[in-house]
């Protein structure tokens, strides 16, 4: 008896993986790309780069993947186009079931700001280095953008 369940259930899990591996792998690659997701994970916590921009950076790089064959879209050069940006600290970009890439991005949050002689940046939790951009003054500093303005042009 015990032998005859042994053998169900390896016909169950051998049929079990030849559906799986039919009905998910013989996608057509010759579908064409119906749209790009961009997902923002903590863009509640802080806001330093927007959808618009990582699109942007990714139609520069003449990598922009709508209305092409999913098989011709290369998604790891899509996550190393937008890795270059200094603001962005993890990307995970993919493929999905309905046609259309989903890139989510993670950015670096700022803690600490240092102003020395040689530049101002920021620092993230990392420890990683962040040089100073004008739309992350608007948001981090505590010295109104009219002053920062005045002494630099007197300096």
């Amino acid at each position: 008896m015990k032998l005859i369940l042994k053998i169900i259930a390896v016909l169950l899990l051998i049929g079990y993986v030849a559906f799986a591996a039919v009905s998910f792998y013989g996608k057509p690659r010759g579908e064409v790309c119906k749209g790009l997701d961009v997902i923002i994970v903590d863009k509640n916590e802080i806001h330093l780069i927007d959808e618009k921009e990582v699109i942007a950076m990714i139609k520069y790089e003449d990598l922009y993947p709508v209305d092409k064959k999913m098989g011709k879209i290369n998604t790891e050069k899509i996550e190393e186009c937008i890795k270059k940006d200094q603001l962005i600290r993890e990307v995970e970009c993919f493929k999905t079931n309905d046609n259309k890439i989903r890139v989510l991005i993670n950015q670096r949050i700022p803690v600490l700001r240092v102003m020395s002689l040689f530049g101002d940046y920021y620092i993230d939790k990392e420890g990683i280095l962040i040089q100073l951009l004008l739309d992350i003054q608007i948001e981090f500093n505590w010295i109104p953008e009219e002053a920062i303005s005045r002494v630099s042009e007197r300096l």
